[in-house]
């Protein structure tokens, strides 16, 4: 764990505020915003674990009036950058670890994205999860937007039929294994929901604008293609990456 999260401090000296700290592929932190915005509401009380630079929630709170917001990033680096980038009395940032920190508070609506997939097992995302259903009031909602080991198999296996290699987990990556963890979540949250916004982007850009990648030597985030695809209704399931909201259990 150590060594992630030394990457994660040596992303955020490198990177400071801007969003390569935390996600490469512009469109893509797009729609991860887009879609937090569309599951918040005026007034609600959130806490987000792995927050990061701040990148993501300063954008959210251009749109949603929340009450109070607490990001919470084991990387000292990017809190410190989410700190210099405060200028509201009702956000605050912590340093803390999702597996046990314990808020002053109870909370609304907790939110991740991409955080417990940097933890090293199944276990500890297990336990993460647990100490996150903690966190929240009574009936309270976890929006997961994590990345999934099935869905990761089936982008894949249009790829191959494209002749294009194997996307894999990136070194400090653990993706969920998707059924296994809703199972043993169960006991702390209901699955309310399973969505797949990037689906259609995540196949485009991953396969058409891969191609021209693998011919010019270079893959740019920022194609035409990328910019098409992003507007693109999803459909599918092709992108790791999927939003799964979740309710509190009263246990």
């Amino acid at each position: 764990m150590d060594k992630v999260k030394k990457f994660w401090d040596d992303q955020a000296t490198q990177y400071r505020e801007q969003v390569q700290a935390t996600q490469p592929d512009h469109y893509s932190f797009i729609r991860e915003i887009e879609t937090i915005i569309e599951h918040l509401q005026d007034g609600q009380e959130v806490i987000e674990y792995g927050c990061g630079n701040g990148n993501t929630m300063r954008e959210v709170l251009k749109s949603v009036a929340l009450k109070d917001y607490c990001g919470v990033d084991y990387s000292d680096e990017m809190i410190q950058i989410a700190k210099a980038g405060l200028n509201a009395s009702h956000v605050r940032y912590e340093v803390g670890d999702v597996k046990e920190h314990v808020p002053h508070k109870l909370y609304d609506v907790a939110v991740t994205d991409r955080c417990l997939i940097n933890l090293a097992t199944h276990e500890e995302q297990i336990i993460a999860a647990k100490n996150i259903s903690s966190t929240l009031r009574p009936n309270g909602t976890y929006l997961m937007i994590e990345c999934s080991k099935k869905s990761l198999s089936n982008i894949n296996e249009v790829r191959s039929t494209m002749g294009l290699s194997e996307i894999t987990e990136r070194w400090h990556n653990c993706y969920l294994d998707e059924d296994r963890f809703l199972q043993d979540i169960s006991p702390y949250f209901e699955v309310t929901s399973v969505k797949s916004p990037i689906s259609t982007y995540f196949l485009v850009s991953r396969t058409i604008n891969a191609i021209i990648g693998d011919k010019t030597g270079t893959i740019d985030y920022f194609s035409d293609i990328n910019e098409a695809a992003s507007r693109l209704p999803a459909t599918g399931d092709y992108a790791p990456l999927k939003l799964f909201i979740l309710r509190k259990k009263e246990v």
